[in-house]
């Protein structure tokens, strides 16, 4: 039979054993974690600027376009044409009320048809002057009154076909046609409106000559724009549908560079498209891709390198 002695020290050893499999298990190593890959940008440093392209916001304009006002002033009596109506050349855009003109008419040719008829008089009164003035009858006297007459009246007549003139063409005048074949962008007239001459009652974009891109460019850039150059445009308002919002781009040529500054000190630069998209309007926003040429280091004395 077996000691007690025996029996204590088996259970104490068993007991050491579990302690020691519980410290084992809680000092196991936990797995290292994965080290963070940070994004970066970079860019390859140069010892001269490369050629690098530019976005700039711009305005879709009419290569053509005009404000209209009637040359006359008077009454509105007729207007033809709505905002954004397409009109061909000589098209009626507008009236006057004719009344005042068609007076106008009648008066100065009443009145050159009484300058007629009285210089037919002193023509007629100065022959027979001239021939009892050659037979010793009629003074030197009474022979340069009837020609004083004469030119007179004949001035007169003169001025009465010229008045005449005027008058007529005034009443054409009441009546504004289109310049060209195009759209009506702007319209600040309605009917019994009363309108001074030269005073704007239409804008028009001309359908005929295009449509062109202008920009606004900063002046550390426009020395290195030029006539001639390409830039591509972009729409914001024209995305084609199923690509992924993409817009579409239309290639265009610089054809005007300012050379005074203006508002902000930025210089107007027109580029006209090569081919413009269908859809596209005047007052479109226009998003153009210059790509300008390279600055050279040692031109512009800068030490070191350019990023």
């Amino acid at each position: 039979m077996r000691s007690p002695s025996w029996a204590r020290k088996l259970l104490l050893g068993l007991l050491a054993l579990g302690a020691m499999a519980q410290v084992t298990g809680c000092t196991e190593a936990e797995p290292e974690a994965e080290p963070l890959v940070r994004s970066i940008r970079w860019m390859r440093v140069t010892s001269a600027a490369g050629g690098d392209s530019r976005v700039i916001s711009g305005i879709v304009t009419a290569v053509d376009d005009t404000s209209l006002a009637f040359e006359v002033g008077g009454t509105v009596a007729e207007v033809r044409v709505n905002l954004g109506d397409l009109v061909e050349r000589g098209d009626v855009l507008a009236r006057l009320d004719p009344e005042p003109f068609e007076l106008a008419v009648r008066d100065a040719d009443a009145e050159l048809a009484a300058s007629v008829a009285q210089l037919q008089r002193t023509e007629a009164d100065l022959t027979r002057t001239q021939t009892l003035f050659e037979a010793d009858v009629a003074s030197r006297s009474e022979l340069d009154r009837d020609r004083a007459a004469r030119d007179s009246f004949r001035s007169r007549v003169e001025a009465g076909q010229a008045r005449l003139e005027l008058a007529r063409r005034d009443r054409r005048r009441s009546v504004l046609r289109a310049p060209f074949r195009g759209a009506i962008s702007v319209r600040e007239i309605e009917p019994a409106m009363e309108i001074a001459s030269g005073q704007t009652v239409f804008e028009m974009d001309s359908a005929e000559a295009g449509l062109r891109v202008e920009v606004q460019m900063p002046e550390t850039l426009i020395t290195r724009v030029s006539q001639g150059d390409a830039v591509e445009v972009t729409f914001p308002s024209m995305v084609r549908r199923g690509e992924d919002g993409a817009m579409p781009t239309v290639k265009a040529v610089v054809a005007e560079v300012g050379t005074r500054a203006g508002t902000g000190n930025a210089f107007p630069v027109r580029a006209d498209f090569v081919e413009a998209p269908s859809g596209l309007r005047p007052g479109m926003t226009a998003e153009v891709a210059f790509k300008l040429p390279a600055l050279d280091a040692d031109a512009i004395k800068i030490e070191g390198v350019l990023i």
